[in-house]
C-alpha cells in the first residue's frame, strides 16, 4: 500500500510539472522591432530573418475589480471616501448605524455614484460636541452602473432580426418572474 502511495504520488508531482511546463511554454511573447522603413512594429510574432528585435514574456493579470471604502480623518471627525476600480462608474448606498455623538444633521443614510476607476467622498461624519469621541458604524452595498445615465445613441440600434420579422417577450419591465434584483430588473428577453 505504501509503494502505490509514493508510486501516486509521484505520478501527481510529475502531471503537475509537466502541466506548469506547459503553461509557461505557451506564454504570450510580444516582440518589437524596426521594420524596412524604421516604423517600429510591436506584434506576437516573430520577425523572419535576422532582423534584430526585443523580445517580452507578457504576464496575465487577474486583478478583480473592486468597490471598498476608507475613512480619512478631519478636524472634526470622519470622511468616508469609496474607491472603484471597476472600468465603469457604480452607485453605492450607504447606511450608518450605532451613533454616538455624531452632529444631529448628518443624513444616516445616503447614494453616491462613483465615476470608473476614481473615488469620491460618501459622507463627511462630525462630532457633535467637539470635545467627546465620536463613535459609529457605517455599511455599505453597490450595484454597477449609474441610474442617471441616458443613452442617446446617434442612430437607432435595430434588433438583431431580419425585417418584418416577429419575436415573443417573454418578460420585460415592470414584470418581475426571474429578474428580481436591481442589476436585471429592467432586462427583457425575447
Amino acid at each position: 500500500m505504501a509503494a502505490l502511495s509514493a508510486e501516486l504520488t509521484a505520478r501527481l508531482a510529475l502531471l503537475l510539472l509537466s502541466v506548469g511546463l506547459t503553461g509557461s511554454a505557451h506564454a504570450q511573447r510580444m516582440y518589437k522591432y524596426q521594420d524596412a522603413d524604421g516604423v517600429w512594429v510591436y506584434s506576437d510574432r516573430q520577425p523572419e530573418g535576422t532582423r534584430e528585435f526585443q523580445e517580452k514574456a507578457l504576464q496575465r493579470t487577474a486583478d478583480t475589480p473592486e468597490v471598498r471604502v476608507t475613512e480619512q480623518p478631519t478636524a472634526d471627525g470622519l470622511r468616508l471616501i469609496a474607491e472603484n476600480s471597476y472600468f465603469g462608474p457604480v452607485q453605492i448606498a450607504y447606511q450608518l448605524g450605532s451613533m454616538e455623538n455624531v452632529a444631529a444633521d448628518t443624513a444616516a443614510q445616503g447614494l453616491t455614484v462613483v465615476p470608473a476607476r476614481s473615488q469620491a467622498e460618501l459622507i463627511t461624519v462630525s462630532r457633535g460636541d467637539i470635545t467627546m469621541p465620536m463613535r459609529f458604524e457605517y455599511q455599505f452595498q453597490f450595484i454597477p452602473g449609474d441610474p442617471e445615465a441616458r443613452h442617446e445613441p446617434e442612430s437607432l440600434y435595430r434588433l438583431p432580426y431580419a425585417s418584418a420579422e416577429s419575436f415573443k417577450v417573454s418578460q420585460a419591465y415592470p414584470d418581475q418572474i426571474t429578474h428580481t434584483d436591481p442589476s436585471s430588473q429592467h432586462a427583457i428577453d425575447f
